[in-house]
């Protein structure tokens, strides 16, 4: 395969190669004259053996990366993903799982309003990926107000925010109990039949980074439990993160 730069775009003729990109699942644009994303074209060029001339000159993948601008943890998810089987856009939506992959380092504060049900790919230094699922979930209990967070009234809330949240949980029929050996505010039953929890529930407070929650997931997922992150504008919403293996 072999791509020019023209008019600012990586470009090709050849209606073949179109249709064998587009039945691999790369965004291809245009009608006579074709053309690709950046970043599909670098990865075809590191993956698949592709060149890029322009004027007379070969390219390599880095002048690529340095004419078009392309972010390195952006490109360092699609690679990966691409490279894990999945046919991923240039928009980064996985056809899989019928859901957007959202990107950000281990520093970025964590804003879920924003994503709603999605996949978050957290990138560090060395561009190595991790994934999360996102998603809204809407808690309710077996329980009918029965709470033992308080043993003979000597628990006490450390704010205000933590006690209207536990409140909340016990509305929505869950038995709640500290959580602080798990790092998070409260754990949160559902059934009556089960022996441990399933939740554990964590404020979103502002200023929380994603090395945070990316830390207590994977210490959920190790105690088979589900990490809900709260969040409350007038009411409570809860989210949901996994561990998210491609």
């Amino acid at each position: 395969m072999i791509f020019s730069i023209k008019n600012g775009r990586i470009s090709f003729k050849n209606r073949s190669i179109r249709n064998n990109l587009l039945n691999e699942g790369y965004n291809v644009m245009g009608k006579r004259d074709f053309y690709l994303d950046p970043i599909e074209a670098i990865f075809l060029m590191k993956e698949k053996g592709a060149k890029i001339v322009s004027d007379g000159k070969e390219m390599n993948p880095e002048d690529i990366e340095n004419i078009f601008n392309v972010d390195k943890r952006y490109y360092a998810v699609y690679s990966d993903l691409r490279k894990r089987g999945y046919k991923i856009n240039n928009l980064l939506y996985l056809e899989r799982e019928g859901l957007n992959v959202y990107i950000f380092s281990p520093r970025d504060a964590v804003v879920l309003e924003e994503l709603k049900d999605s996949i978050v790919a957290i990138v560090d230094d060395d561009l190595d990926c991790t994934y999360f699922k996102i998603k809204m979930e809407d808690i309710y209990g077996e329980f009918d107000g029965y709470d033992d967070y308080f043993i003979g009234g000597k628990g006490e809330f450390s704010d205000e925010y933590k006690k209207e949240l536990h409140d909340d949980l016990v509305r929505r029929g869950c038995r709640v109990k500290s959580g602080l050996k798990f790092g998070t505010e409260f754990i949160a039953y559902t059934n009556r039949e089960d022996v441990h929890s399933r939740y554990m529930v964590k404020i979103l407070r502002n200023g929380m980074e994603w090395i945070e929650v990316a830390g207590l997931s994977r210490v959920a997922n190790g105690v088979k439990k589900t990490l809900l992150l709260a969040t409350k504008n007038q009411d409570f919403k809860y989210y949901s993160v996994t561990w998210f293996r491609p």
